[in-house]
């Protein structure tokens, strides 16, 4: 009805529509603007090397093999073993790797080959694109904390109604105790024992709902493996991210083809959409010249692992890492 006289302060307005005279021409065009979010595909490689002496020996121990092999040799508890860490340590960088900025590290490969790049994962996505709440440390997260986040992060971006939340051991017995404070007076309802040999009395909460948003509580066992995200000086132990369980179905094109959109995905190179049948997502081979595997003169064997992937996540403004300060 009237417009405002201009002042040092700032003034939000919401426009909520529009209205136009009769006969008149069409307004300029209004274009929506796209967060543009890219990442790398990241290759990963390991290798386990057996000598065919070595091969030929036993142990009286069975050990399991690769692929639900077992036997008494030693060297498939070996190549099993590299099999675990390399899964490990791709999962790991799915969850906590940066992209490859510096440009002489990125062109260390060969002339010939393109440069070497690193995939973005989990965390640093959320802290790029999502949100993020901190709680105290001393005191410890409490139920305030999470209505203030919900308030004024996850419902302001249209966050999911439903979420897993992976949390660090500190943080996931945070939470336990601040519950169990909440619903001291008789707020929780416990399953009558059924005459059962052995009786126990759970002191853990898996989910809980909170002004419409369920968090279904999960402790994430790397962020606290002292050989891994859990070693001394890092501080993994007390976040927690909050993750969409939803998918969210999108319209696109001229037919409005639906299809549904994940909160995250890994995505590697593969021929299987075009009829060939070559995936990068996991490979594994045996090259030497022992125990039936000739491919060289080398009185070895050598266990090759490599993985060609990288991870995707999707409207980021939907995530949420609690952070412990």
């Amino acid at each position: 009805a009237t417009i405002p006289a201009t002042t040092t302060n700032v003034t939000e307005i919401i426009i909520y529509g529009s209205s136009w005279g009769e006969g008149t021409d069409q307004p300029g065009s209004r274009n929506s603007r796209l967060l543009k979010y890219t990442n790398n595909l990241q290759i990963f490689k390991r290798t386990h090397t057996t000598t065919g002496s070595a091969m030929g020996e036993q142990v009286w121990i069975k050990v399991d093999g690769i692929n639900g092999t077992s036997g008494y040799l030693w060297y498939y508890k070996g190549q099993f073993d590299e099999y675990k860490r390399m899964k490990n340590e791709r999962e790991v960088t799915l969850m906590i790797g940066t992209k490859t900025t510096n440009t002489t590290l990125a062109n260390l490969a060969s002339p010939d080959e393109s440069t070497n790049i690193t995939t973005e994962g989990l965390i640093p996505f959320i802290t790029n694109y999502g949100n993020t709440a901190n709680y105290p440390l001393i005191s410890g997260i409490t139920l305030s904390d999470f209505e203030i986040a919900i308030a004024t992060q996850l419902d302001k971006n249209r966050g999911a109604k439903e979420n897993t939340m992976w949390n660090g051991i500190t943080l996931s017995q945070n939470m336990d105790r601040f519950m169990r404070a909440e619903m001291k007076n008789g707020g929780i309802s416990y399953g009558a024992f059924n005459g059962d040999k052995e009786k126990a009395i759970s002191f853990n909460f898996d989910s809980f709902t909170l002004s419409g948003y369920t968090f279904h509580k999960k402790t994430y066992d790397v962020f606290n493996y002292p050989q891994m995200l859990g070693a001394a000086g890092q501080g993994f132990s007390t976040i927690g991210l909050v993750i969409p369980a939803d998918k969210v179905v999108m319209s696109l094109g001229e037919n409005k083809t639906k299809t549904n959109v994940p909160a995250m995905r890994i995505n590697y190179l593969s021929q299987a959409g075009s009829g060939g049948g070559y995936k990068r997502d996991w490979e594994e081979w045996m090259t030497g010249g022992a125990n039936n595997v000739f491919t060289n003169q080398s009185d070895k064997i050598d266990y090759n692992l490599r993985s060609h992937v990288g991870f995707e996540g999707f409207a980021g403004n939907r995530f949420l890492q609690f952070v412990g300060i």
